[in-house]
């Protein structure tokens, strides 16, 4: 197997522009470690945004150690991108909004029911989240080619 690593910025957005469902890894302020997977959209500047609710454990989280990963995965291309940092409330509404949509065309294109699960959740109001990694790898696995004469 071979493991080939890119930090190439057209690598990571082009990736993100075609995986917009990932994995949120969060830990409590005594280190619980808790996962959620998630609806992942992206700025220019490769910034990651999600969504909650209030009453989720992924957001007491936040409130208690703002720092987080996310990891997105390919199966087809077995590639994953996989990010780490400081995570911050996005309070503009006009982004808020654009968030919004873009997590409803993810999961138009994703589920078979086309609206995003925290929707059905009953657990208070709606929070956007901004994840400005600190770290972003993007990493591809695939067989090395072998050739018999």
């Amino acid at each position: 197997m071979t493991v080939i690593a890119t930090q190439s910025r057209e690598a990571i957005m082009d990736f993100l522009r075609n995986n917009g469902v990932g994995v949120l890894a969060t830990a409590s302020k005594d280190g619980k470690a808790h996962a959620a997977t998630i609806y992942v959209t992206y700025d220019d500047l490769a910034n990651l945004y999600f969504i909650t609710k209030q009453d989720t454990q992924k957001n007491r989280n936040l409130r208690e150690n703002p720092y987080a990963a996310i990891a997105l995965y390919d199966a087809k291309t077995q590639t994953t991108l996989q990010a780490s940092g400081q995570v911050t409330q996005v309070t503009d509404m006009n982004k808020i909004d654009s968030i919004f949509h873009e997590v409803s065309h993810i999961a138009l294109k994703t589920s078979q029911s086309g609206i995003p699960p925290t929707t059905q959740l009953m657990a208070g109001g709606y929070l956007v989240y901004e994840l400005m990694p600190l770290e972003c790898r993007l990493l591809g696995f695939s067989r090395r080619e072998t050739s018999t004469l």
